[in-house]
Parts: C-alpha cells; sequence; structure tokens
C-alpha cells in the first residue's frame, strides 16, 4: 500500500471484511495496551496518541464486522460507497462514527424525551463529554507525537500531558476497544455469522 492512494484502494469482499474487522480490532487492544505500559511509564503524550489510534481501529473493527454481516441483513444502511469514506476518508470521519456507535441507546432516546431519568441523563453527559474529547482527538494525537512552537515563547510537547488528560483518553477509549473485541470474538466462534446477539426467527 505504500505510495497507494487509499481512496482508489479497493473495497474488500464480505470474507475479507470479516479477516479485515478480526485484525483490526486485535490491533486496537494492542495499541491501547501499549498506551497503557507508556502511560505507566510516565509517557502520557505518547499513550494519549495511541489511545486516539486505538479507537480509529476499533471503529474500522466494527465498521467492517457490520459490513460482514450485511450480507444476511437486506437494507444494512453501509454500502459499499458509505463504508470506503469511514476506512478511506479523513481521520476525523471514523472519530465522529465512534461517538455514534459508543452513545447508548438510552441517552440517545433522552434527547427525544421531556421526561426525566437521572442515570439517562449522567449516561447522556458521558456521552457529550466523549464527544468533546473525540472533535479534538486529532489534535491530541499529533499533541501526543510531535514538538510544537504555539507562538509567544510557548510549545506544545508530549511531555506536557497531564494524568487527567491521560485518565479521559483511556476512559473514551476503552469501551470502544473492548466492544470490537467482542464482535471480533463472536466473528471467531461464529465464522459464518458472527454469532448473532439476536435468536434467529423460527421458520412460519
Amino acid at each position: 500500500m505504500a505510495g497507494q492512494n487509499r481512496s482508489m484502494a479497493p473495497m474488500p469482499t464480505y470474507d475479507e471484511a470479516k479477516i479485515w474487522g478480526i485484525l483490526a480490532a486485535e490491533n486496537a487492544g494492542n495499541h491501547l495496551c501499549a498506551a497503557e505500559a507508556l502511560a505507566g511509564s510516565g509517557f502520557r503524550g505518547q499513550a494519549i496518541s495511541l489511545a486516539v489510534l486505538a479507537v480509529e481501529e476499533a471503529v474500522k473493527a466494527r465498521a467492517m464486522l457490520g459490513y460482514a454481516r450485511s450480507q444476511y441483513r437486506p437494507g444494512f444502511g453501509l454500502d459499499a460507497a458509505t463504508m470506503k469514506k469511514i476506512i478511506r476518508g479523513p481521520h476525523q470521519v471514523r472519530h465522529l462514527i465512534a461517538w455514534f456507535q459508543g452513545g447508548s441507546a438510552e441517552a440517545k432516546a433522552l434527547l427525544a424525551s421531556d421526561t426525566s431519568d437521572h442515570e439517562a441523563e449522567a449516561r447522556l453527559k458521558a456521552d457529550f463529554a466523549a464527544l468533546d474529547w473525540l472533535l479534538v482527538a486529532n489534535t491530541s494525537k499529533n499533541g501526543g507525537f510531535y514538538v510544537d512552537y504555539l507562538g509567544g515563547g510557548h510549545w506544545s510537547t508530549p511531555i506536557a500531558a497531564t494524568d487527567a488528560q491521560w485518565e479521559m483518553a483511556r476512559a473514551v477509549a476503552t469501551p470502544f476497544v473492548v466492544e470490537a473485541g467482542n464482535q471480533a470474538a463472536r466473528w471467531i466462534a461464529d465464522p459464518v455469522r458472527g454469532a448473532p446477539d439476536e435468536p434467529e426467527p423460527s421458520p412460519p
């Protein structure tokens, strides 16, 4: 793939999408494990960068596994053109897709409700905190890799990342990575259909 225009790269078949999803889920987990190790050694900036990469890979994994299952689900909303935008498009696309993947159904329902639900409200608040993080994730990723001059005698350096910034990155990234791993495990257990959670309908 070196030197190849990613937007022109071919889309995988359903079987290839399944393999890609499993490999991407594993890679996402590896990124997060490496991030934990770096943070534990004091390299919080680099750890945040890897946490962002873990989210990006988890998004691709879940999208690919969903695409693989779509062959059994007529009317699946993500066609090949849309999938290409997710996996080949700018990183910011995957960051926003992550929020859609990760938001709770209860919190989303609350947006259209006029009733009070303290538990759902707390989840919605957490969802929007994750969105805030995802909206600047690409900047955070670059900030953990590079030194930059901000002007006025000020610099941005990876070593300046705080414990709070790392903990937020870990809190946002972990659920995405765990769910990607769970979905990959279901496909490994059932290579044909990905062990769907819903029971298959009984024949009439």
